[in-house]
């Protein structure tokens, strides 16, 4: 990759950093503002590319971090392993979660190699104002905002794997997920901000399919089609969504990042908080020993 490329991301993350500490306009109708939790785990769309830049150097243990900043999101992410960071790698890491409806923390394992990564972790969330739900046949956007409920924090243990199949130009992606919620009491629903979605636990399955193309100078840019349904045995009932996600890659180690996959089936009228649609940011990816990654000129 050129200097220049990298140069660009510099400007990239300064602008995001202005972006993100500004504040969001206000908007009145709860209705049509979405939770700006970005989901969990991964969009799909970064397995269908080959990431040519962390796939060079001697593989060896690694400390590797991540920053996504995001319209009122910060998503930190450290992790500490062996083999070469985002490409072929086993490794442990952890993540704290921050919005502006709650916060907590993930922690978990993660294995990868090209076109294919599997994690198993557990994440802890505390709502700062929503309780647990009680329990109805449909929701619709007030009653996701309950306050007088049980306490809606709640510990998730997940697993998911998430591949592409490589074709010139593109390719097909997928993420399947499994999601168990214990211990929240009986006779209430959750709204699990994550998945975005009211839910009644204990488990929650997920699987999205898309198709991505690659575009521009070095395929930095890719665009794809997904639609992903999401079922709850508790409820009996499932979510679908379609729509697009997009990844720019600005230099070796930044890229951005957006998701827009509204509703289009779904028991329940809750908006915009029903739809994927708060990923939308700025990521660097960082990594020890980054010299051994770098072409260097031939003489």
């Amino acid at each position: 990759m050129s200097h220049g490329r990298r140069g660009r991301g510099a400007y990239a993350l300064a602008a995001a950093v202005v972006f993100v500490t500004c504040p969001a306009p206000a908007i009145d109708s709860p209705e049509v503002l979405p939770s700006p939790t970005p989901p969990s785990g991964a969009s799909g769309i970064d397995r269908a590319s080959a990431p040519a830049y962390w796939a060079q150097g001697t593989p060896g243990p690694f400390a590797a971090g991540t920053l996504e900043l995001g319209w009122a999101y910060a998503r930190p992410r450290i992790a500490f392993g062996f083999g070469r960071p985002y490409y072929r790698h086993l490794s442990i890491e952890g993540q704290p979660l921050i919005s502006p409806n709650g916060a907590g923390a993930y922690f978990g394992v993660k294995g990868a190699v090209p076109w294919l990564e599997m994690r198993l972790g557990t994440r802890y969330f505390a709502p700062f104002q929503r309780s647990l739900i009680t329990a109805k046949t449909t929701h619709n956007r007030l009653s996701i905002e309950e306050k007088d409920g049980p306490t809606a924090s709640h510990s998730v243990l997940e697993a998911e794997m998430a591949g592409a199949v490589p074709v010139p130009g593109g390719g097909p992606f997928w993420v399947l997920s499994a999601y168990h919620i214990p211990g929240l009491q009986e006779g209430y629903h959750l709204y699990e901000e994550s998945l975005k979605m009211v839910i009644e636990p204990p488990w929650v399955w997920r699987a999205r399919v898309g198709y991505a193309v690659h575009f521009g100078k070095d395929d930095a840019i890719s665009v794809g089609l997904a639609q992903e349904v999401i079922v709850n045995p508790g409820r009996r009932e499932h979510v679908l969504r379609g729509g697009v996600i997009a990844n720019v890659l600005i230099s070796d180690t930044v890229d951005v990042q957006a998701t827009f996959l509204p509703v289009i089936s779904s028991p329940d009228s809750i908006g915009l908080a029903g739809a994927d649609f708060g990923h939308l940011g700025i990521r660097w990816r960082f990594a020890t020993e980054p010299s051994k990654r770098r072409r260097r000129p031939t003489r």
